[in-house]
């Protein structure tokens, strides 16, 4: 495992190097959803390549920040109904900074900030990484916009085909038919719209591309029987189908 994060942070040194690696956003950038991969080490746990996923929004009250909700508990916590989440970013350094804020009826009890350089920008994806002060931790984040711009490469031609085998156990291919090399993503939800997995994020080849679901969810668990939701977002255009696990 330590010698695949220090493949990956070679390769983003390697990037940064030989592009600008000076960024300049404006806080209302970063609002939207974001789907992708997360990775950490520790001295207790480690994971590399993590389905994840933020949603960003203006909210929370607090002047110069934006409120989100994440799956990863690195920087969200939603056991606890008195945590509150806020993004700032921090012009000066470039860094995108994730704050907790610990609020009972009793007043602030406390508060955690994690900062994250921006390693990486282009068309809709992030790289970021943390590394806490003592250094016990790194955490990495890879990131793409669920909602491309209209103005990046959409294909004339898409077929979006119905999943096989459907009903399905354990795993299903999902194909999908491109005119053009393009971005974008697929994820799947349960039919209540609770997020289930990042399943594509990032090139789709001009061609067929095809997609393999086990039926776990973005931890790895296998989620139990029933129907759910594949949907793929290119640019503006977003299709859905549904699929039926029976185990």
């Amino acid at each position: 495992m330590t010698h695949i994060i220090k493949k990956y942070k070679l390769l983003i040194a390697l990037i940064v190097f030989t592009s600008s690696n000076h960024f300049s956003y404006t806080l209302g950038e970063f609002i939207g959803e974001w789907a992708g991969t997360e990775s950490y080490i520790s001295q207790q746990e480690n994971y590399d390549n993590k389905n994840m996923a933020i949603e960003i929004f203006e909210g929370g009250g607090r002047e110069g920040y934006l409120a989100y909700t994440a799956t990863s508990t690195i920087i969200y916590n939603d056991e606890l109904s008195w945590t509150y989440h806020y993004l700032t970013y921090d012009k000066e350094t470039g860094d995108l900074i994730f704050l907790r804020r610990f609020v009972t009826p009793l007043g602030l009890i406390g508060s955690q900030e994690l900062r994250y350089a921006i390693l990486y920008s282009s068309n809709g994806m992030l790289e970021l990484e943390h590394t806490s002060d003592n250094r016990d931790f790194t955490h990495a984040m890879r990131l793409f916009s669920t909602a491309l711009r209209v103005d990046q490469l959409i294909p004339n031609k898409i077929s979006f085909y119905q999943n096989y085998p459907n009903p399905f156990n354990p795993a299903t291919t999902i194909k999908v038919d491109i005119e053009n090399n393009t971005y974008g993503n697929i994820e799947i939800f349960d039919l209540s719209g609770g997020f289930i997995l990042l399943l594509h994020a990032g090139f789709f080849k001009k061609g067929q591309n095809d997609f393999f679901w086990k039926g776990q969810d973005y931890n790895g668990h296998q989620v139990p029987s029933g129907t759910y939701i594949y949907r793929m977002r290119l640019g503006d255009q977003i299709i859905s189908r549904k699929m039926t696990l029976l185990r």
